[in-house]
């Protein structure tokens, strides 16, 4: 009698009892844990060298002093200068706007720290004493930013020592040259972020460019003038005061020439002149 072969079963019944464990796969792309770039990359505030709770108007007053600092045309032999203003404006950019500075902000899990709450100073607002009121006209709101004050100009401009020296020294030399003309302050300009050379170039330029088109709207007005037939304005004007002018120096001669014989001494009659008059009475 043959051996009968077994047919084996497909599937385990263990298989069913004790399934395979699931091999877990991370995320490919995950925005919990920033990149290495973006972890080491100095963020917007730290491009301003303000914290994260600065107002707009001291991030304002940061970019125009780092601008300042960094602008190409003041740094030409920097090769970083023109990088490092662009990076500067974007930055400025980005904070300047309330809603951008939040979005920036929320991407990049920046909160600026909370300060806990102090409950002992709490209750003593709340609490009242004898003769204690309120203190009334204090507002937390911030107004409107309208430029640093006087004195951040009069103490050297951006707080830089060498604004303040060459202040001095402008000072010393204004004091010296007051009774130079009236352009001295292009060369003692005390303005320090003004550069009075360059703008005095300009409109110099300008106040050329416009003289040389008013002498050649005169120039074509004239040729104009000549290819009708008459004379130009100033010509006829001109050639009409001299007629004038000599008209009247010649009725002026003829008038004291006139007067002259009228009021003037009387000549003495000639002795053979009296003697004719009496022969022919």
């Amino acid at each position: 009698m043959p051996p009968r072969l077994h047919r084996l079963p497909l599937f385990s019944s263990r298989a069913f009892l004790h399934p395979l464990p699931r091999i877990s796969c991370g995320r490919p792309f995950s925005n919990a844990t920033p990149s290495f770039a973006e972890a080491h990359s100095p963020s917007y505030y730290e491009i301003l060298n303000v914290p994260a709770t600065a107002t707009t108007a001291e991030i304002k007053k940061q970019f125009y002093a780092l601008s300042l600092a960094h602008h190409p045309d003041r740094n030409p032999k920097d090769p970083a200068a023109h990088a490092k203003f662009t990076s500067i404006s974007s930055a400025y950019h980005v904070l300047s706007h309330v809603s951008r500075r939040a979005r920036y902000d929320r991407d990049h899990q920046i909160h600026p720290p909370v300060q806990a709450p102090n409950t002992d100073s709490h209750h003593q607002r709340k609490a009242s004493y004898v003769g204690s009121r309120p203190p009334s006209g204090l507002r937390k709101e911030r107004g409107t930013f309208h430029g640093p004050p006087p004195s951040f100009y009069a103490n050297g401009g951006y707080g830089t020592s060498q604004h303040a020296r060459h202040k001095h020294a402008s000072n010393a030399a204004s004091a010296s040259t007051a009774s130079e003309s009236e352009s001295s302050f292009i060369y003692n300009n005390p303005v320090f972020h003004f550069d009075a050379q360059s703008h005095f170039r300009t409109q110099s330029h300008e106040d050329e460019r416009r003289r040389l088109r008013r002498h050649r709207a005169i120039e074509r007005e004239k040729l104009r003038r000549r290819e009708q037939g008459g004379l130009p304005t100033e010509d006829s004007e001109s050639n009409s005061g001299r007629f004038f002018a000599i008209l009247t120096i010649v009725g002026l001669g003829a008038l004291a020439a006139s007067l002259g014989r009228t009021f003037g001494p009387q000549q003495p009659t000639p002795p053979a002149a009296r003697g004719r008059s009496v022969a022919k009475h």
